[in-house]
């Protein structure tokens, strides 16, 4: 997965290749969890449930992997004795990729 987001976004060196292997996961892990959805499917071949992300769930992780490494998650900004806060929401731009994989759950 983190050579199709690298495709996805452009990266063609291993500058953020430690990022990717970090953020990848917990993005994936964030997206099962926004969905309610393990993104399993049954292969009859080996008879086990594999997993298979859905190509717009990975363009999900690739456009919020592209919003925390770019400066778009800044919130505000001062020059005085500089000062940087961070947006640590994903916007709804992004999070509605998700919508037509999520499931209802139920408690």
């Amino acid at each position: 997965m983190i050579d199709k987001v690298k495709k996805i976004l452009w990266i063609q060196d291993a500058q953020y290749d430690d990022y990717l292997n970090t953020i990848i996961p917990m993005l994936k892990d964030f997206a099962k969890e926004y969905c309610n959805n393990p993104f399993l499917v049954y292969d009859e071949d080996t008879e086990e449930y594999v997993e298979e992300i859905p190509e717009p769930v990975i363009l999900f992780i690739a456009k919020a992997t592209e919003y925390n490494i770019s400066q778009s998650g800044v919130k505000s900004e001062s020059l005085g004795d500089y000062s940087v806060s961070f947006e640590t929401d994903l916007p709804e731009s992004i999070t509605k990729m998700l919508r037509p994989y999520r499931r209802v759950k139920f408690s």
